[in-house]
């Protein structure tokens, strides 16, 4: 069954016993109350007429007679001045003393007749639909005990009882019939926002994933519709990540394949020479340095990506390295090679301790550097510069040229496998487009962050930001 019709059926027998229960409660609350009242005057006219009684004969000093009593039971029948005013009298032994002329002719029935009737008290009985209250009590006399019975027709009570439940009922219809409209409306007007992001679901589910519940309200209902779509966002995001991912392993085994394709192509094409012609030994020397070379690349290349494999899986070790030691150290390596490609080569660092691995760290500034002596080759007078600075909690490592730059365009990529702003270029100088890929990937081990600038002068500016701070122990 549907919530909506759960909900209406909930309403509706709610509202049912609500109403049934009140109205049972005011229609017994009537009745007992009016039938309380008819029981008081039953008792107050039980005793006006047993004083009455009482009072008449008390002026009798003989002996008290049945025909006694009958006749003052006439007396004060006949001078009645009620049509309906029904009591009769009765011995001990239930036998008819006097029966009043009303009950006589309205032919009212006895209660109890029989000996064994109690005493005293008030009594209901009825007959053929009609209700009857009687009030009863006995006086000693010295003919026997004479019981004085008094009755009331209390029908119309019943009566009214019974036209009070029908009016209910009556009531109770109309107010169904109009809680059965209100409950459907409600239901539906609750309900319909969930038919929408059931809709919303199954598009999502389709793989639809532009699709918005569109839904603004402060409820449940709206705070549900809004982590949809924000699901619906997040899987959108996603699977436009999952694609842009395969895109991009796509295009590394397209350049992959073909990095391999010319360095094997050439390696395959010198072999054979060697092999199928007599050469002089300039030319087998000459052939023999383009297989070595291509050789030397293409174990760089693998190298370079085994390292990027063990680095998305090695769990590193960070320690606390001063800052000194591993500029001192950097430099070292490097200097060498800037003077031997007369480039202007600056290391200044300031105290302190970067948290890292220092080999792996090593090898993002020897890449970085790398990289901007090679974008030097066209410049006249190129300088390269690595400084190392504080800033808080954080040790952070500039990498700077003056070379040719990257495009502004060519930022947020260089750091995808076998990405290259200059490929030829980058070919030339054997570069293959992973050593930017390598250092990310090192970074994030090290919970680094590695940005790229392209400086208005010209030329690069890479930040490492890893942990460390000022002071070292």
């Amino acid at each position: 069954m549907k919530f909506r019709w759960k909900l209406f059926l909930c309403m509706m027998t709610m509202v049912a016993l609500a109403y049934s229960i009140s109205g049972s409660l005011m229609v017994t609350s009537t009745f007992r109350i009016t039938y309380d009242k008819e029981v008081e005057m039953a008792k107050e006219e039980h005793d006006i007429l047993q004083d009455t009684f009482i009072m008449v004969l008390s002026h009798l000093t003989q002996n008290i007679s049945e025909e006694i009593w009958r006749q003052v039971a006439k007396d004060l029948d006949d001078t009645s001045t009620r049509e309906s005013f029904y009591f009769w009298l009765s011995n001990e032994y239930g036998h008819d003393i006097y029966q009043s002329n009303s009950m006589r002719r309205e032919k009212i029935p006895v209660y109890q007749t029989e000996v064994g009737t109690p005493q005293g008290g008030c009594f209901l009985y009825s007959d053929q639909n009609r209700y009857f209250l009687m009030t009863r009590s006995y006086m000693i006399t010295d003919a026997g005990d004479v019981y004085l019975n008094i009755i009331r027709d209390i029908t119309d009570v019943f009566v009214s009882r019974e036209e009070q439940i029908l009016i209910v009922y009556r009531i109770m219809i109309v107010v169904m019939l109009f809680t059965a409209v209100f409950s459907y409306m409600t239901a539906y007007h609750l309900t319909k926002p969930l038919t929408g992001l059931s809709k919303v679901a199954k598009k999502i589910s389709e793989g639809d994933l532009t699709v918005r519940a569109g839904i603004e309200s402060t409820d449940e209902v709206g705070e549900l519709a809004a982590d949809i779509d924000d699901m619906a966002g997040h899987l959108e995001k996603n699977i436009e990540e999952l694609n842009d991912a395969v895109r991009r392993q796509e295009d590394f085994v397209g350049n992959f394949a073909h990095e391999l394709k010319t360095p094997l192509t050439s390696i395959i094409g010198y072999a054979d020479m060697l092999r199928s012609r007599k050469l002089d030994q300039d030319t087998i020397f000459s052939s023999a340095n383009y297989i070595f070379t291509e050789g030397k690349r293409l174990e760089g290349m693998s190298f370079k990506l085994l390292e990027l494999m063990v680095t998305k899986q090695k769990e590193i070790t960070l320690k606390k390295i001063d800052a000194s030691y591993f500029f001192q150290e950097v430099e070292g390596a490097l200097k060498p090679l800037m003077e031997r490609e007369n480039v202007t080569f600056c290391v200044e660092a300031e105290e302190g301790f970067l948290t890292a691995d220092m080999d792996l760290l090593k090898s993002v500034v020897f890449n970085l550097a790398d990289n901007a002596r090679k974008a030097l080759a066209d410049t006249a007078a190129g300088n390269v510069t690595i400084r190392g600075s504080v800033e808080k909690e954080q040790y952070r490592i500039c990498v700077s040229d003056n070379g040719k730059g990257i495009p502004k365009g060519e930022l947020n990529k260089i750091t995808e496998a076998f990405y290259m702003v200059d490929k030829s270029r980058a070919r030339e100088q054997g570069g293959a487009g992973l050593g930017l890929a390598l250092c990310k990937q090192i970074m994030e081990i090290h919970h680094g962050i590695m940005e790229f600038e392209a400086q208005d002068e010209g030329g690069t500016r890479v930040l490492l930001t890893l942990g460390g701070g000022a002071a070292y122990e």
